[in-house]
């Protein structure tokens, strides 16, 4: 039996960038043509509350497609980034598996340790807290109680204030000690290598002590997903090489 394509999706950003916003609709009917599994690394949106009344237009399309991409025998799994929340809501109708902290879970054959990276700097005291807050029990309650219009009024105000920083990404510099230290952690876990999002470098950064560290490229700028070989090597590959 031929194994399923292995695709890894990082940082869409969906609502920030029509033409990714198209690119991406696309690439998901070509993953359910392919019955490709499909790994998505968090930020699936610019500001995401995941349960169904929250959708607009864009984000129904979009997750109409991840679900096409399940019904065509493919397994889709999200890793939750900073700016997708109540994704658990999606289980089994949208997605096999929803992971919010570091795990170890099998990417094109070989184990992996992933995570959408957002945490990594713990020198970034304010995000953590944040972070902590906003994710808490009492606040996700709270916003699991939302109606759909407050929600998606609420999404909207937020994805207008981030829309504006996203480009910060392009030139980042890469937090290159907290990246080696997971990559430490990888080898430690008995994972073959590391997998992050959130940074939109499009790089494998190899680690002396410790498991290599894939950052996978950020859709909306860099139009490209990765594609596990048959050896189980993660290969950065443009959208429009798929069609091929």
């Amino acid at each position: 039996m031929t194994p399923r394509p292995q695709w890894v999706l990082a940082d869409p950003h969906g609502g920030h960038d029509p033409d990714a916003d198209r690119a991406l609709v696309r690439l998901l009917a070509q993953a359910a043509q392919a019955r490709a599994d499909l790994l998505i690394m968090g930020d699936l949106f610019v500001a995401w509350l995941a349960p169904e009344r929250f959708w607009t237009p864009l984000q129904r399309r979009v997750l109409e497609g991840v679900a096409a991409v399940r019904a065509a025998g493919g397994q889709t799994r999200f890793v939750v980034g900073n700016r997708d929340y109540l994704v658990e809501a999606l289980l089994g109708t949208v997605f096999d598996q929803v992971l919010t902290d570091e795990a170890v879970v099998p990417v094109a054959g070989r184990p992996t340790l992933v995570c959408h990276g957002d945490r990594l700097n713990r020198a970034d005291w304010p995000y953590l807290m944040w972070h902590r807050l906003s994710r808490s029990r009492p606040a996700e309650a709270l916003l699991g109680l939302l109606p759909g219009a407050a929600g998606r009024a609420l999404a909207a105000r937020t994805e207008a204030r981030m829309a504006r920083v996203n480009t910060r990404y392009k030139t980042g510099v890469l937090p290159l000690g907290a990246l080696e230290a997971l990559g430490r952690r990888a080898a430690a876990q008995g994972a073959a290598r590391a997998l992050v999002g959130h940074f939109h470098h499009d790089r494998v950064l190899p680690v002396a002590d410790g498991a290599p560290v894939v950052v996978a490229p950020g859709w909306f700028e860099h139009r490209r997903i990765l594609v596990g070989g048959p050896d189980g090597a993660l290969c950065s590959t443009p959208a429009d090489a798929l069609a091929d």
